[in-house]
């Protein structure tokens, strides 16, 4: 049982919401042994990260927030797809951007009592003419984006009722794109996060081996591998405060 303080109604007193954003997939998916009213409910927006993956026990593609909702007896709410970003459409310039799957509607239908927004990796570019294309030659372009995005999920955030400190932001990365790159998004992305009393969980590169085919030099070496996804939700626990609230 989470050690979350619960009012007597069985619903949780304070609240959090997790998303999160990368390259590769769509998904909405509802997670967690039951629905009770007394269970810790998480949201998790984000990209490929998550949205790529699955809740099997067992399963090669078990998702990182998979074994979250395990360590916390929560229930999942995902809100994913690939290749979004904030400033960057998924699913080849053809979906949505982290705002869209962050709503004022969808927070609402969720309810969570966590929000994790984990997104980064993909605002190295933007679509032009539906292609991808990067801007880092100006990415200021990003800054704007991210500023605009957090301050607006801050007033959606207060009209759901979800406290800022319950809002977590993160950014995944691999091996994918230059360390500049990597650390100009992350700084925005930690500063606007700050700037509007969210919580910035800074994670570390994933390395070749916990991506899939990383070991042969040949497949995709951004996206997690099974270990992959134990590390990210062992860094993301060990980086943040919700290590806390872990059933024991």
């Amino acid at each position: 049982m989470s050690v979350l303080s619960r009012p007597t109604s069985g619903r949780l007193v304070r609240r959090v919401v997790v998303a999160l954003a990368v390259t590769l997939g769509a998904a909405t998916i509802v997670n967690g042994a039951s629905a009770a009213g007394d269970q810790l409910k998480i949201m998790v927006v984000g990209d490929s990260y998550s949205a790529r993956y699955t809740d099997e026990t067992g399963s090669t593609a078990r998702a990182w927030w998979s074994y979250l909702r395990e360590d916390l007896d929560a229930t999942v709410t995902v809100s994913a797809q690939s290749g979004a970003g904030i400033l960057m459409r998924g699913d080849n310039c053809q979906g949505v951007r982290i705002g869209d799957l962050s709503t004022l509607t969808k927070l609402r239908d969720a309810d969570p009592d966590v929000l994790v927004v984990e997104s980064g990796a993909n605002d190295w570019g933007h679509c032009v003419n539906g292609v991808r294309t990067s801007h880092m030659s100006t990415p200021t372009l990003v800054k704007g984006w991210v500023d605009r995005y957090m301050a607006q999920l801050a007033k959606d955030a207060a009209t759901v009722g979800i406290p800022k400190n319950r809002i977590y932001v993160t950014s995944f990365w691999a091996a994918q794109n230059s360390e500049s790159t990597r650390t100009t998004i992350v700084n925005y992305y930690a500063a606007a996060a700050k700037a509007n009393g969210f919580k910035f969980v800074p994670m570390p590169r994933l390395t070749v081996r916990n991506t899939l085919d990383g070991s042969l030099g040949n497949g995709d070496r951004t996206h997690p591998n099974i270990t992959g996804s134990r590390e990210l939700f062992y860094q993301f626990m060990a980086a943040s405060d919700l290590d806390a609230y872990a059933v024991r």
